[in-house]
């Protein structure tokens, strides 16, 4: 997309004007606490791209090709992700094959057509989900506690650290989670499934105190 002007849950794409998945859950409820004194605080992340990649890890010309055409390494390493702080760019491992970058999404266009003429010959493959995901960010000193509450993940700042990413069930939705530091997570949760988790989250962290942003 060529153009975007974004407030919270609403955003325009292009003169059209776009709704997130949380965009009423979000406008419904704030939270029980403000957020300096909230042990958790949520934030859906919307109108992201998301582009499925398939491919061989140890062809060097897939990696070189990918790495060209959004900025950032293919991570190799099981549940890990590289992030590029210049373009906003995220590519996490779902599989030996198969990885999830995420970008801002007025990028969509120019990525997928960039990531299609550098597999040109390769056997290789990119798929737009973009519309099939949102993000939410969990953020607090109890971020952790509250993932902890629905998913069979070590989610410990000893085991789940900074870098990592795992696919999962949480509140037995499945889900793409991901560490950015020891107090700040998100989780990438298919549309259908958002609001359901939403609520579970809001649920989850009442204990803790909570705050939407």
């Amino acid at each position: 997309m060529s153009s975007q002007t974004q407030t919270n849950s609403k955003a325009v794409f292009d003169d059209v004007t776009w709704e997130s998945p949380l965009v009423e859950a979000v406008a419904a409820y704030q939270g029980n606490a403000t957020e300096e004194a909230a042990g958790v605080i949520l934030q859906e992340l919307p109108f992201s791209t998301y582009l499925n990649i398939r491919g061989d890890a140890e062809d060097s010309k897939f990696l070189t090709a990918v790495k060209k055409a959004c900025g950032v390494e293919v991570p190799t390493k099981p549940n890990t992700y590289n992030y590029d702080e210049k373009t906003g760019h995220v590519i996490s491992w779902l599989s030996p094959d198969e990885w999830l970058l995420i970008a801002p999404r007025e990028s969509v266009a120019k990525l997928e057509a960039a990531l299609r003429k550098g597999f040109g010959g390769l056997h290789a493959a990119v798929t737009d989900n973009s519309h099939g995901y949102t993000a939410i960010t969990i953020n607090g000193k109890n971020a952790r506690e509250l993932l902890a509450k629905g998913t069979p993940v070590d989610v410990s700042v000893e085991h789940f650290t900074t870098g990592d990413c795992a696919q999962s069930l949480l509140a037995k939705t499945n889900v793409l989670m991901w560490a950015e530091t020891d107090s700040q997570l998100g989780v990438v949760v298919r549309r259908s499934f958002a609001d359901y988790l939403w609520q579970w989250l809001i649920h989850s962290a009442q204990d803790f105190g909570v705050h939407v942003r």
